[in-house]
C-alpha cells in the first residue's frame, strides 16, 4: 500500500508562504521609483544678455530655459528692481549671485524650486548661494520608515515628502533648517549645517488633537469627538508582554473599564466590564474588529489600535449588544513601498505568585487531637486511632508537600512573523503567529496558531476595495477543576494527607493513595482524589478553528458622498474530546472510564450598507451625515455522545468502537437568530467651537415576540471648545479645552436564548405505543416555560465630560461623570422543584443604576534625548438596584461546596450581588460572656456556644438567630480602581512600567470556608494552628472541635469576608534598540532586545491565593491563581 507523506505542522507555514507570495505580487504591481533631483546650479549653463531690465524678466527667462521655477518667500519681494546681466555663458549659480549683488534679494534652492527672499537689512555682504544635497530616512521610534512625511524649508511652503521607504532627498542652502512634520507625530526642526546625510526619528504625539480615533462606522479627530471615547494607548506594548488575550492590555490603562484576569488558567478569557454591571445576564462589551461586529478578537500582535466607546452617544450607533460598551479593534494594514518583514519572538517562564501552606503530618495530628479534646472525647476514643502514633505511625510522617507537587514552572513561547508592503494603488499585510503557554498547574496549557491576511486596492480615484481574512486555531487542556470539594486540584492539595505519597509505583504508573493499600485508616480521606493524579489524567482537548473575514467596497459617488458595502463572515468549529480515566488508588474510587465527545459549529454573517455625506459650507459649517442598513444572522448546531468501558486507556484506543458500554444517550440540536437594523447619525460643527452629534438606531430581533421585536434607540451629544473662544485667546498656557455632554438609550437582550417566547419540547424517557405490535414511540414534553411578553432591556446613560491639554500639549486631562440606568432588566429566576420543568421563563423585572467618576491625567515631554510620558487614571463606580419588579423581593446567589453556599443577594437599595451574611461580634472569651448573651425572654441566643466560639449578632433582638438576622456587608465592586503607566526612551533604551490596583473591594474567602473545618477530618490550612485556646485568647480564629456545635465554620458569616484591595506591579519592560548605523551594516531595519516581568509584586492583605477573584462575583473557592512571568524577547525588522 502506498504511504502518504503528511506533515500537519507544516500546513500553516505552506499556506502562509503562498499568501505572502500572492500578496507581494499584487502589492508591487505598478510601483514607481522616485525621480532623482536634477543638476546642481553650478552645472546649469546659460547665455543671457540684459541691460537694466526688471528682475521679473530675468527670472522668467531662466524658467523658459531650465527646469527650475521660482517662488516667493515674502510678499514684499520687489521684482521690479533693475539689473544687468553680462552677455556671456555662465552658470545659473553665478547669474543668481549677480542678481543678488544688484538688489536686496536672496535665493535659496529647494529641489527644482528656487525661493526668492528679502535679504535682511543688517546684512551688508551678499551671501554666497552654497548648495548641499541632503538625503536620509525618516523613521518612527521603532525604526520603521514613515512614508509621506513633509520635509519643508523653514518659513516656506517649499520642500518634498518622503517616499515609500521613508527616504527623502532635497537640495538646499547649507545654512537651511528643515522642518519634518507628519500627522500623529511631533514636528521636528533639524538644521542642515552643511551635512549631506540626515536620519530623523519622529516621536508620536500622544496628545495631538489632530490624531484620528476610530468611532462607529468611521473616524474622527480627537478634538471633534463629542462622546466618551477612550484610546488604549498601551496597545503598542502588546508585542512585549506575554498576553494571550488582547483584552488584558486594557487593565489599569482605560478609566471606566474593569478587566479581571480569569486567574492563571491559560485557556481562560478575561472578563471586561465597562462602567459597572447593569444586568444579571450578559454584560460583556461588543467587540468590533475592522468594522465587523462580533468578529473574533485577533492575535494581539496584529492589533494596530483599540478604542473603547463608553457612553451611549458613542456606542448607540451599534444598537443591540452595545449596552455594555463597545471595543473597536483595528488591525495592522499594509503600506505603499517595498515589502517590510518583521519578526518578534519571546520566551520565558511563569510561576504561581503565591502558595498557601497546609499542615504537615504532625501539625495535623496535633490540631485534630485538640479538636477531639475540645469536643469532649477521651484520649482512647477509637475515632482518634488514625492520629495515634501507636496505631497509625505511617500517618504521622510528612512525605509530600502537595502544593509543591501540583504547581510547576510553566514555559511560555511566542513567535510572530509579518510582511507588509504595496504599490502606489495597493497595500497588503500578512502575518503568522504561534504561541504556547504552559500553566503553573501541571498538565495545563494552551496553544494558538493565527494567520491573518488583508489587502486594499485603489481602483481609480473613486473606487476602493479591500478584504481581511483570519484563521485562528486554539487548543489546550480545558476544564481544569480547582474548586470542587471532591476533585478540585487546589482544595484537595490542602485536604490530602501529607503522609501520602504521589506515587505508589511510578515505574508502573501507579499513583499513591490516601494511605497504604489495605490500611484501616483511610477514614474520610476515602472521599478524595490524589490531586497530582487528577491533573496528570486531565485529558479534555477542545480544538477550535475559526475562519473569519470581511470584504468591503467603497465608491465615491460625488465629492463628499460615499457609499460603502461591508460583508463579514465567521465560522467556528469546536470539537471536544474528554477522556476520564479509572481511579483505583485508595481514596475516592471511580472504577470506570468514559469518553465524551462533542462537536459544535457556529456560523454568522453580517451585511452592512452605509452612505456617508460630508460637506463644509460657508467656511464655518461642517456637516457629516451617515445612514445605513444592516442585517445579520447567527446559526449554531451541536452534537454529543459518551461511552464507558474501554479495556485499554491508551490514546490510540480512545474511540467509540473500542467501548464495551454502557453508551450515553446522544444529544444534539440547532438554533438560530437574526437581527435587522437601520441607523442614522448626524455630526455638525460650527466654526471649530460648537459640535453636535445625534444618532438613531432601530433594531428588530427574532428573539422577541411579534409585538416587541422592534426597538428604537436614540442618542445625542454636544461639545463646546472653549479654548477657541475669543475671551480665551490670552490664556497662552491652555492649548485646548472642551466640555462635553451626552444622553442616549441602548437596547440589550443579554444572555437571552433564541426562543424565549416559544414553548420548546424535549424527548422524555417514557415510551408510548402498542407493545403487542412492537410499535414504540418516545414521548415529548415541554422543558421550560415561555414568556411571549418579554421585551428589550434598555440602558439609558447620561455623561458630562471635559478634555483639556496645556503647556504645548505636554499635559492632558480628561474627566467624566456618568449616570447609567438599566430598566426592564432581563431576569431568569430559578423555579421551585415542583414546577415540573427545568428551564425558568425570562422576565423583565428590575432596574439597576451605575454612577461614577472617571479621571485621567498625563504628562508627555522631551528633554534632550529623553522622551517620556506618564499617565494615571482613577475610576469610581456606585452600583444600586432600584427595582426587582412586582414578583421578587430579592434574588439569592451562591455556590455549592459539599453543600449550598449562598452569601450573595440582589435586593433593592443595595448593589447587585451584595454579600448578605450573619455578622459576628468576635469570640466569646469566657463563660460569663456566653451566659450573658440572652434574648428578651432570658434564654441563651447561642445555647451551644462555649468560650472560643464566634458570637453572632441578633440584629432584630428577638432572641433567635435566623435569616432575619443577616445583613448586607459589602460587595465585589471596588470603591475605586486605578492605574499608572510610565513610558521612557533614551538613546535606544526604552522602559515601560504599569501599576494597577483597586481599593475597597470585598471577597468571600470560600477557600477558608472549606479548609478550616475540623469536622470534615481532612487536612487544613496551617493558619488553623493559631485557633483560639485558653492560652491563645488573642486569636480571631474560633476554637477547633470535631463537633463544632456552635457551627463556627459552617455559618455564612462576615468572618469569611476580607478586604481584597490590592496594588500590583503589572508589567515592567526594559528594551534596547541597536543603533540604525549598526543595523544597516547587516541589512536589517531594526533589532531590539527586551526583557519583561509581569505580576512582579502584589501588595494586599487578602489571605487567599489571589485578591483578583473573577468567578461567582467575589466568592473565592480556590480559583486558579495568577502567575508571575519573566520573558526575554527579540524584535527584528528586515
Amino acid at each position: 500500500m502506498k504511504r502518504n507523506s503528511y506533515y500537519p505542522t507544516l500546513r500553516p507555514l505552506r499556506i502562509f508562504m503562498l499568501f505572502v507570495v500572492v500578496q507581494i505580487m499584487l502589492g508591487t504591481l505598478g510601483s514607481r521609483v522616485m525621480a532623482e533631483p536634477s543638476q546642481r546650479l553650478s552645472e546649469v549653463k546659460l547665455t543671457l544678455s540684459f541691460d537694466q531690465v526688471s528682475v521679473k524678466e530675468v527670472l522668467q527667462e531662466i524658467e523658459q530655459h531650465t527646469d527650475f521655477y521660482f517662488s516667493y518667500g515674502n510678499a514684499q519681494v520687489n521684482l521690479q528692481q533693475k539689473v544687468t546681466i553680462e552677455n556671456k555663458k555662465q552658470s545659473l549659480k553665478d547669474i543668481l549671485y549677480s542678481v543678488a549683488s544688484q538688489t536686496n534679494l536672496n535665493f535659496k534652492r529647494i529641489n527644482q524650486s528656487i525661493v526668492v527672499m528679502l535679504r535682511p537689512a543688517k546684512t551688508k555682504n551678499v551671501p554666497q548661494i552654497t548648495e548641499v544635497t541632503v538625503s536620509g530616512v525618516v523613521t518612527d521610534q521603532e525604526n520603521m520608515p514613515l512614508p509621506g512625511v513633509n520635509v519643508l524649508l523653514k518659513d516656506t511652503n517649499e520642500g518634498t515628502i518622503t517616499d515609500l521607504d521613508g527616504n527623502f532627498r532635497i537640495t538646499v542652502d547649507e545654512t537651511a533648517t528643515l522642518v519634518f512634520s507628519f500627522i500623529g507625530y511631533e514636528t521636528k526642526e533639524v538644521p542642515v549645517r552643511g551635512q549631506s546625510q540626515l536620519n530623523v526619528v519622529l516621536e508620536p504625539s500622544l496628545t495631538s488633537l489632530d490624531n484620528v480615533v476610530v468611532i462607529g462606522y468611521g473616524t474622527a479627530r480627537k478634538k471633534d469627538v463629542t462622546g466618551a471615547i477612550a484610546e488604549v494607548q498601551t496597545v503598542k506594548q502588546l508585542k512585549d508582554r506575554p498576553i494571550f488575550n488582547a483584552q488584558e492590555v486594557m487593565q489599569g490603562t482605560v478609566p471606566g473599564v474593569t478587566v479581571l484576569s480569569n486567574g492563571g488558567d491559560p485557556t481562560a478569557t478575561p472578563m471586561v466590564r465597562v462602567r459597572g454591571i447593569g444586568t444579571l445576564s450578559n454584560e460583556e462589551p461588543l467587540y468590533v474588529v475592522d468594522g465587523v461586529p462580533g468578529a473574533p478578537i485577533p492575535n494581539p500582535a496584529d492589533i494596530e489600535s483599540m478604542n473603547v466607546l463608553k457612553d451611549a452617544s458613542a456606542s448607540a450607533i451599534y444598537g443591540a449588544r452595545a449596552a455594555a460598551g463597545v471595543v473597536i479593534i483595528t488591525t495592522k494594514k499594509g503600506m505603499s513601498g517595498k515589502p517590510q518583514i518583521n519578526f518578534n519572538t519571546y520566551a520565558g517562564v511563569q510561576n504561581v505568585t503565591r502558595q498557601l501552606d497546609a499542615l504537615n503530618a504532625q501539625e495535623y495530628a496535633d490540631v485534630m487531637n485538640l479538636a477531639f479534646d475540645n469536643a469532649g472525647y477521651a484520649a482512647d476514643y477509637e475515632g482518634r486511632a488514625y492520629i495515634n502514633p501507636d496505631t497509625n505511625p505511617y500517618g504521622l510522617v510528612t512525605r509530600t508537600n502537595w502544593m509543591d507537587e501540583i504547581f510547576r514552572s510553566g514555559a511560555i513561547q511566542n513567535y510572530d512573523l509579518s510582511v507588509k508592503g504595496g504599490s502606489e494603488n495597493s497595500r497588503f499585510y500578512t502575518s503568522l503567529g504561534y504561541r504556547k503557554t504552559e500553566g503553573t498547574l501541571r498538565n495545563t496549557y494552551a496553544d494558538r496558531y493565527a494567520l491573518r491576511l488583508n489587502s486594499d486596492f485603489d481602483l481609480g480615484e473613486r473606487f476602493h476595495v479591500g478584504e481581511n481574512f483570519t484563521v485562528l486555531y486554539n487548543n489546550g487542556n480545558y476544564g481544569v477543576n480547582t474548586t470542587s470539594g471532591y476533585t478540585g486540584a487546589l482544595i484537595t492539595a490542602i485536604y490530602y494527607p501529607p503522609s501520602a505519597t504521589v506515587w505508589e509505583d511510578e515505574s508502573a504508573g501507579l499513583y499513591g493513595g490516601v494511605a497504604p493499600r489495605g490500611s484501616d485508616y483511610i477514614g474520610s480521606y476515602g472521599d478524595l482524589i490524589n490531586p497530582v493524579a487528577y491533573l496528570d489524567r486531565l485529558n479534555s482537548k477542545r480544538p477550535s478553528t475559526t475562519l473569519s473575514g470581511n470584504a468591503y467596497a467603497e465608491y465615491s459617488i460625488l465629492d463628499g458622498l460615499t457609499y460603502r458595502f461591508n460583508l463579514g463572515l465567521t465560522r467556528t468549529n469546536t470539537t471536544v474530546k474528554s477522556f476520564t480515566s479509572r481511579i483505583t488508588e485508595p481514596g475516592k474510587i471511580f472504577d470506570y472510564n468514559e469518553l465524551y465527545q462533542e462537536d459544535n459549529l457556529s456560523f454568522s454573517w453580517v451585511a452592512e450598507n452605509t452612505l456617508n455625506y460630508q460637506k463644509v459650507f460657508a467656511e464655518r459649517h461642517s456637516l457629516n451625515l451617515l445612514v445605513g442598513y444592516m442585517a445579520q444572522k447567527s446559526e449554531y448546531s451541536y452534537f454529543n455522545m459518551s461511552a464507558q468501558g474501554f479495556p485499554s486507556e491508551a490514546p490510540s484506543q480512545q474511540f467509540f468502537p473500542n467501548a464495551n458500554g454502557p453508551f450515553g444517550t446522544p444529544s444534539g440540536g440547532s438554533t438560530q437568530n437574526s437581527l435587522i437594523s437601520t441607523l442614522a447619525r448626524l455630526n455638525y460643527e460650527y466654526d471649530g467651537k460648537y459640535l453636535l452629534t445625534a444618532t438613531l438606531r432601530r433594531d428588530g430581533s427574532s428573539k422577541l415576540g411579534s409585538g416587541n421585536k422592534w426597538g428604537s434607540f436614540p442618542s445625542a451629544s454636544v461639545a463646546w471648545r472653549l479654548s477657541e473662544e475669543s475671551f480665551m485667546q490670552n490664556t497662552n498656557w491652555l492649548d485646548d479645552l472642551k466640555l462635553r455632554a451626552s444622553w442616549g438609550k441602548i437596547g440589550n437582550l443579554g444572555a437571552l436564548g433564541d426562543f424565549p417566547t416559544t414553548v420548546l419540547l424535549s424527548r422524555t424517557q417514557a415510551l408510548l405505543g402498542d407493545p403487542a405490535s412492537n410499535t414504540d414511540y418516545y414521548g415529548y414534553a415541554i422543558n421550560g416555560i415561555a414568556n411571549p411578553n418579554i421585551q428589550w432591556e434598555t440602558t439609558t446613560q447620561t455623561d458630562i465630560g471635559v478634555n483639556a491639554t496645556a503647556f504645548d500639549n505636554t499635559v492632558y486631562f480628561n474627566a467624566d461623570y456618568f449616570f447609567k440606568k438599566t430598566d426592564d432588566m432581563l431576569v431568569q429566576v430559578p423555579l421551585s422543584g415542583t414546577a415540573g420543568v427545568s428551564n425558568a421563563p425570562w422576565e423583565n423585572a428590575g432596574s439597576v443604576e451605575n454612577k461614577g467618576w472617571e479621571f485621567q491625567l498625563g504628562y508627555a515631554n522631551t528633554i534632550g534625548e529623553l522622551n517620556f510620558d506618564i499617565s494615571g487614571n482613577l475610576t469610581t463606580i456606585e452600583n444600586t438596584v432600584t427595582s426587582l419588579g412586582d414578583n421578587y423581593d430579592n434574588i439569592q446567589h451562591g455556590n455549592s461546596v459539599r453543600g449550598i453556599l449562598q452569601p450573595l443577594r440582589t435586593e433593592v437599595g443595595h448593589a447587585i450581588y451584595s454579600f448578605y451574611v450573619y455578622e459576628n461580634d468576635g469570640i466569646f472569651q469566657n463563660e460569663e460572656a456566653v451566659s450573658s448573651y440572652t434574648g428578651p425572654d432570658g434564654e441563651l441566643i447561642q445555647p451551644n456556644a462555649r468560650p472560643g466560639d464566634l458570637k453572632f449578632v441578633d440584629q432584630n433582638g428577638d432572641g433567635m438567630l435566623n435569616e432575619q438576622d443577616k445583613v448586607f456587608k459589602g460587595d465585589n465592586f471596588p470603591d475605586f480602581s486605578y492605574g499608572v503607566n510610565l513610558n521612557m526612551n533614551y538613546r535606544g533604551f526604552d522602559l515601560n512600567l504599569l501599576l494597577q490596583g483597586v481599593s475597597g473591594i470585598t471577597v468571600f474567602n470560600g477557600l477558608k470556608f472549606s479548609t478550616l473545618m475540623p469536622t470534615q477530618g481532612y487536612n487544613m490550612l496551617s493558619e488553623i494552628k493559631d485557633a483560639w485556646s485558653p492560652t491563645n485568647t488573642g486569636s480571631d480564629i474560633p476554637q477547633v472541635s470535631v463537633k463544632d456545635e456552635n457551627n463556627n465554620f459552617g455559618t455564612v458569616s462576615d468572618w469569611y469576608l476580607e478586604d481584597a484591595s490590592y496594588m500590583r506591579v503589572k508589567n515592567i519592560t526594559l528594551g534596547y534598540t541597536l543603533p540604525a548605523a549598526l543595523v544597516d551594516r547587516i541589512s536589517l531595519s531594526q533589532v531590539r532586545f527586551y526583557v519583561t516581568g509581569t505580576n512582579l509584586l502584589t501588595f494586599s492583605q487578602y489571605s487567599g491565593f489571589d485578591p483578583e477573584v473573577i468567578a461567582d462575583h467575589g466568592i473565592d473557592m480556590g480559583y486558579y491563581p495568577q502567575a508571575r512571568s519573566f520573558i526575554f524577547g527579540l524584535n527584528v525588522g528586515f
